[in-house]
């Protein structure tokens, strides 16, 4: 029926719909689960993510749901610690980086400080060094007008006096600034000669005897009795330094001491190091002024100057020196009370000499000596005991009057004087009491010159007494020791000595003709035979045609330099010694020459006794060579600028600016060089150091720098 269809049709949908709803209803619950299962562990990495940005980084996010949804945290996780150990090594990074950087900063901030403070104290040395060139050559002139005026003897004298002294001074003070500038250089080397080390460390002390005396200074060298008499080494550098240092201890030394001590530190089979020591009783320094006392231009107080002088260079050139001599200076210094500077130094052992006199220390002569100073009294005591070994010493005069009489073989009685105890109103009772007891001889140490004068014209008698100025010499020391004991004995009778290079014949090569005639002349007059030639190639024709004992070779000469005609010579089986001369030379170079046979190697200016002693070396003449002294070398060998040479130097300067406008760099080296050489062999060390200056800089010179050089190089020549 229709009812019953349209009953069964609404009961179908109503079913239908009640199947749809269910199915919604299912789907729903099921796409709430997923949402839960997929979009809490999105939530919580976007609330990880969000974690890295805040302080809590150890935030990790905990893999769990699904396999995929594990594998993508774990993805996640690794990632987050690659980035969170890349975040930590840049943050290291750029703290170290901002660490170095203000190191750096510190750095340039003091080196700007140091090259602000070098330009301050370069400007302040401009300064004091115009100031100090200009009182000397002040006094200089203004003097020497004095002497032009002046109509007596005696004034006369009073002012070239003057002259004489701050001729000294500024003759000092221009020598700083010249080795100062060649130190700084490439070229400086020192040499390698044997020399008298005692005899190299008494001269420095010598020359500031006087200076001690005027001072009322007790001026004392004391060198232990293990140092070598004699090494290899360069004696002039060492003079200098000792002399700088000496120089300032005396300088800043108002009263007391100045000691110059000389030790062993280590000793090998063929050299050792010694140590000089220096002390006085001065000023001294305060702590924070001791490290730039080395540096250039640079005084403990830079307006002490005005009380002192000095040009400031003394000790940065003595440094470098030490430096180079292998060795370390330092000092100590206390504000009032006085400065010790001490240096150490390599000494290559001479053996062709032993270790002193082979007689020294084997008399037995009884000898009493009085010396209150301490450091004065170990000098003598050392010194005499070279001579004697039975040596008594006494510190106190007391002590000294008490023993005088107890001593009945006392053979000699030496006083070692102060300032104070030389005045002849002290001297003299203390000589007559002394007489009491004594008949002996006596030996006065003074430090006051003329002591004899005083001494003689009061009523004791000189018959039995000797004088010896100080600072001691050993050698003389002893030798009025022995002339006092042994007044009977006969005198040792020197004869002349013959003329060193006898018999010897001698090729000289040179090209410039002044160098060339005072090479010969100077050799002739030590009696060598001597032929000249201009060049190597003339050179090389006369070892083919004669023979010669020794060519005598300059290094730079046209048509065939020294290397040329040395190497040409050997090919042709010549084996006579080679020596070459030169204003300058390289290391390199210096093996080069060896390389192609020359023997040795003589830097201008050539000093005539070293000159004449490596001839004799040579030539094998080893014992004659050691003999050699500068006063073996004929007074007609000196060098002097005569008209001639003084005509020759300007002309050299002339073709010299000439060839620099012209742009002819050979031939602007060739004639610097024989510039060069010609003021070395002349000794004019000025011209000799502003040539040099001019050859290094070259063609880098402003046309008007140049002009500026070789106008002042004129004028120095022009003053010849």
């Amino acid at each position: 029926s229709r009812s019953t269809t349209v009953d069964r049709i609404q009961q179908m949908l109503l079913t239908t719909l009640l199947l749809a709803l269910g199915a919604i209803l299912i789907g729903v619950l099921f796409a709430l689960n997923a949402g839960s299962t997929i979009g809490r562990p999105v939530r919580q990495l976007t609330a990880h993510f969000r974690q890295l940005d805040k302080a809590d980084a150890d935030f990790e996010f905990e893999p769990r749901g699904s396999e995929e949804i594990v594998t993508l945290a774990t993805g996640i996780n690794q990632l987050v610690a690659r980035i969170r150990l890349q975040l930590a090594r840049q943050h290291e990074e750029i703290a170290e980086a901002t660490t170095n950087l203000s190191t750096r900063n510190r750095e340039l901030e003091e080196s700007r400080r140091v090259l602000e403070q070098a330009l301050k104290s370069k400007d302040d040395f401009l300064a004091r060094i115009s100031h100090e060139l200009r009182t000397p050559l002040t006094t200089i002139i203004g003097f020497n007008r004095l002497i032009g005026a002046s109509t007596s003897v005696e004034q006369a004298t009073e002012y070239n006096r003057h002259i004489e002294h701050a001729s000294g001074l500024l003759h000092s003070i221009i020598d700083d600034i010249l080795d100062y500038s060649r130190l700084q250089s490439a070229y400086f080397e020192l040499e390698s000669i044997p020399f008298d080390l005692e005899g190299c460390m008494e001269d420095v002390v010598g020359m500031h005897g006087y200076e001690a005396v005027a001072k009322r200074l007790e001026l004392v060298l004391l060198i232990d009795g293990d140092v070598p008499r004699h090494g290899i080494g360069d004696p002039q550098r060492l003079q200098q330094v000792v002399n700088n240092l000496l120089a300032n201890a005396l300088k800043f030394t108002p009263k007391g001491e100045v000691i110059i001590r000389l030790v062993v530190l280590q000793r090998q089979r063929d050299k050792v190091r010694l140590e000089c020591e220096i002390r006085d009783t001065g000023i001294g320094l305060p702590t924070d002024d001791r490290d730039r006392l080395f540096q250039p231009f640079t005084q403990a107080d830079n307006s002490i100057t005005r009380k002192y002088g000095g040009s400031g260079l003394g000790l940065a050139i003595s440094r470098s020196l030490v430096q180079l001599m292998g060795g370390e200076i330092e000092l100590s210094s206390e504000a009032g009370q006085g400065t010790t500077v001490t240096f150490s130094f390599d000494l290559q052992l001479d053996p062709t000499t032993g270790p002193g006199d082979p007689s020294a220390g084997q008399a037995r002569t009884p000898v009493l000596v009085y010396d209150g100073n301490d450091w004065s009294r170990r000098a003598v005591r050392s010194a005499l005991f070279h001579w004697s070994m039975d040596i008594a010493v006494c510190a106190g005069h007391d002590n000294f009057m008490e023993q005088l009489p107890t001593l009945d073989s006392t053979a000699l009685v030496v006083l070692s004087l102060s300032h104070g105890e030389a005045q002849i109103d002290k001297l003299a009772p203390r000589v007559r009491a002394i007489r009491r007891h004594f008949e002996g001889s006596i030996l006065l140490l003074s430090p006051v010159p003329d002591l004899a004068a005083h001494m003689g014209g009061t009523d004791i008698s000189t018959a039995k007494m000797g004088f010896a100025m100080k600072p001691l010499r050993r050698q003389h020391l002893v030798e009025q020791c022995r002339q006092l004991v042994n007044p009977m004995a006969a005198a040792v009778v020197e004869l002349p000595a013959p003329e060193p290079l006898t018999g010897l014949q001698i090729l000289v090569a040179e090209d410039h003709t002044l160098i060339r005639d005072l090479l010969a002349r100077n050799l002739r007059s030590a009696g060598a035979g001597v032929e000249a030639v201009a060049d190597g190639e003339q050179a090389v024709l006369a070892c083919l045609g004669a023979h010669f004992d020794l060519l005598l070779m300059d290094l730079h000469m046209p048509r065939m330099d020294g290397i040329s005609a040395t190497r040409s010579i050997r090919a042709q089986g010549g084996t006579m010694p080679i020596l070459c001369l030169t204003a300058d030379i390289t290391a390199k170079e210096r093996d080069t020459l060896r390389e192609c046979g020359i023997d040795a190697v003589l830097l201008k200016p050539i000093n005539e006794a070293e000159l004449i002693r490596q001839i004799l070396l040579q030539c094998g003449h080893d014992a004659e060579a050691e003999t050699v002294a500068a006063s073996d070398i004929a007074t007609a060998g000196s060098s002097h600028v005569t008209p001639r040479v003084k005509e020759t130097l300007l002309k050299m300067i002339e073709d010299g600016r000439c060839a620099f406008t012209a742009g002819d760099e050979p031939g602007y080296n060739a004639i610097l060089h024989d510039l060069l050489g010609l003021a070395g062999m002349y000794e004019e060390r000025l011209l000799e150091e502003m040539t040099r200056e001019i050859k290094r800089q070259g063609f880098k010179l402003t046309p008007e720098e140049a002009a500026h050089l070789f106008a002042e190089a004129e004028t120095l020549i022009q003053k010849y």
